[in-house]
This record gives C-alpha cells, sequence and structure tokens, in this order.
C-alpha cells in the first residue's frame, strides 16, 4: 500500500513538474530572443552618409578628374597611332618601309593596352581604397557615439522612400529592405553632423 502511495506521489510530481516546464518554455519562446528588454537600437543610412560625406566625395571628384587626364593622354596615344597606322597603308604592300611601320604598330599598339589595363587596375584600386578609407573613419564616428549614447546596436537600413514610378528591380529592392518602420531612432543625420565637424577640425 505505501508503495502503491509512493507511486502515485511519484506520478503526480512528473505531471505537476512537466506542467511548469512546458509554461516556462512557451513564456520563454514568447520572449525576444534577439535583444533583452534594456537593448538600445539605433539606425544609420550608410548610403546617405556616403552620397552626403563632403570628404568623400572631395576624393572622388579628385579621383574623376585624374582620370579624365589619364583618359586624354591614352586617347591622345591612339590617334597617334592610327595616323600611323594610315600612313604605312600608304606604302607598298610586302616593302621593308611598310614592314617596319607595321611592326612598329603592333609593339605601340601593345604598348598601349598595357597602359590602358595598368590605369584601370590603378583607379580601380584607389577607388576601393577611397571607399574603404571613408568606411573605417565613418564607423569610428558611429562607435564613439554609441559608446557616448549607451548604444548597444547600430543597424544599417536604407531610409528612402519607395518610388512607384521607379523599375521593377528598384521597387523589389525596396520591398525587401529589412527594416520597415522606425521611430525616432534613426542617427544618420547626427552621424553626418560628426563627420562634417570631424573634417572641419582636420582642415579638410
Amino acid at each position: 500500500m505505501r508503495i502503491k502511495y509512493l507511486l502515485a506521489g511519484a506520478a503526480l510530481a512528473i505531471v505537476v513538474s512537466s506542467a511548469f516546464w512546458n509554461r516556462g518554455w512557451l513564456e520563454a519562446a514568447q520572449e525576444p530572443v534577439l535583444f533583452k528588454q534594456s537593448t538600445r537600437v539605433a539606425l544609420v543610412d550608410l548610403t546617405r552618409v556616403f552620397a552626403n560625406h563632403s570628404g568623400f566625395k572631395a576624393k572622388v571628384e579628385l579621383m574623376r578628374r585624374e582620370v579624365e587626364a589619364a583618359e586624354k593622354k591614352l586617347k591622345v596615344r591612339k590617334e597617334e597611332i592610327e595616323q600611323a597606322q594610315t600612313a604605312a597603308a600608304k606604302e607598298p604592300a610586302g616593302s621593308v618601309k611598310r614592314t617596319e611601320a607595321e611592326q612598329r604598330l603592333l609593339l605601340d599598339q601593345q604598348t598601349l593596352q598595357a597602359e590602358v589595363n595598368l590605369q584601370k587596375a590603378k583607379f580601380m584600386e584607389q577607388e576601393a581604397q577611397i571607399y574603404l578609407e571613408t568606411y573605417e573613419s565613418v564607423l569610428a564616428i558611429i562607435d564613439a557615439y554609441a559608446e557616448e549614447q549607451k548604444i548597444d546596436l547600430v543597424l544599417r537600413f536604407n531610409g528612402d522612400p519607395i518610388d512607384g514610378r521607379e523599375n521593377l528591380q528598384n521597387v523589389m529592392q525596396q520591398l525587401n529592405r529589412q527594416v520597415i518602420y522606425q521611430k525616432g531612432i534613426d542617427i544618420t543625420d547626427v552621424i553626418l553632423s560628426r563627420i562634417e565637424n570631424a573634417l572641419r577640425a582636420d582642415g579638410k
């Protein structure tokens, strides 16, 4: 008889503890798993930051001028080769002059193409460096502001309004945005202001 009571009591304890465990599990599952209740979150529109970053725009403009100057030089070289090609075509076929001229043209064309490839690689590397340096400086300002304001998490988002007049691809990109609503946590303007203050302090 005692054994029956013990078994019944054990069974009841298992049922009760199981019910409490299930209720606790359900409550835990309903709680947000990403953020603790006191987590402070902010958003930054990096596209707008780069578009309004005066230091970044100045570097890009300087590089654009360098690209244009290099293209003009290469264009002059190309025109000179075309003129030499026209002159060579006037020489009799198979003549020594024409053969020598064609050999020079081939060498000049190969040299020009090598210069074009070198210029492209140089400017691509220069552009990547400009983006990287700007990105790192922006991150440093965001980090400092987040520490100052006790912000735990800063996410990137796109704050541009959806424009139905754009093409379908652009509209779909807008519809696939991660952040669809925010209120009072966009710190983009503050970050831009601090960026410009830092540039003025550095005299850039």
